[in-house]
């Protein structure tokens, strides 16, 4: 009776999938993708309501919030309005990149002619594209640059500059306090520049949460039941020639 019942429900993901038609490309089979507001697509070609949205085909596409998506053709990246049908960001960029943490998708990082910016959603300048190296982290609610000259600068989101002095580095992390390099020493500031642990340090790298086993790091509590038992936000750091881990209160 066992095997009678587990059979069918082995086969229930067949069935319930095989029912979708496909296209092929590169010996691969695809399915067609059904969206919301009558958008589907198949054979890489975008419809809505059955009429062309694109005027050609995409060779990949990728849902990034409710109704935006990001389009790729001949490795050139653009931003799709579901809902308008509008090609909202050109296809002009080598690289748009988002968030995939931020709640809503509505600002990018794009790289075109071997510079990095910021736009929104309606491929509006936040940031120019001028910089070597450009990244955001939305639990920071940061946005760093490296310029031509090597300086380091810290944004919020929509471009506005949360402190004027610059860095000569900026390392990434993903929880505050971000660590910085000032005067050849490591420290960590907050997104408004101010110093939340001293420049003392040789090296120093993000927060991230960290497996207390891999690290060593034995902490002074543990809650019975919780994953702090096992994990903590952590960071590595070296000083006087040795590397040791610290909480984001320095301990």
């Amino acid at each position: 009776m066992k095997t009678f019942i587990t059979f069918p429900l082995l086969l229930l993901p067949f069935f319930l999938f095989a029912q979708e038609p496909g296209f092929k490309k590169n010996g691969r089979i695809y399915p067609s993708i059904q969206y919301k507001w009558g958008i589907k697509i198949s054979n890489f070609t975008l419809f809505k309501d059955g009429s062309t949205l694109l005027p050609f085909p995409v060779d990949k596409a990728k849902l990034i919030d409710r109704h935006l998506l990001l389009v790729t053709r001949d490795r050139k990246q653009g931003i799709l309005d579901l809902l308008s049908g509008e090609l909202l960001v050109p296809m002009e960029y080598k690289y748009i990149n988002f968030d995939y943490h931020e709640p809503h998708v509505d600002h990018f990082v794009v790289y075109k002619d071997g510079k990095f910016g910021r736009i929104d959603q309606n491929n509006k300048v936040i940031l120019p594209l001028e910089y070597e190296e450009m990244r955001m982290n939305v639990n920071t609610r940061t946005v760093v640059s490296k310029d031509s000259n090597h300086i380091w600068r810290l944004w919020s989101l929509d471009g506005q500059p949360l402190c004027e002095e610059p860095f000569e580095e900026i390392e990434e992390t993903f929880y505050s306090p971000i660590p910085v390099k000032k005067g050849g020493k490591w420290g960590y500031i907050d997104r408004r520049g101010n110093t939340v642990l001293p420049f003392i340090f040789e090296k120093a790298e993000g927060f991230y949460l960290t497996d207390k086993m891999t690290t060593g790091y034995v902490p002074r509590q543990f809650i019975p039941g919780s994953t702090s038992e096992y994990f903590q936000i952590l960071a590595s750091v070296i000083i006087n020639g040795k590397k040791k881990w610290i909480d984001q209160k320095g301990n």
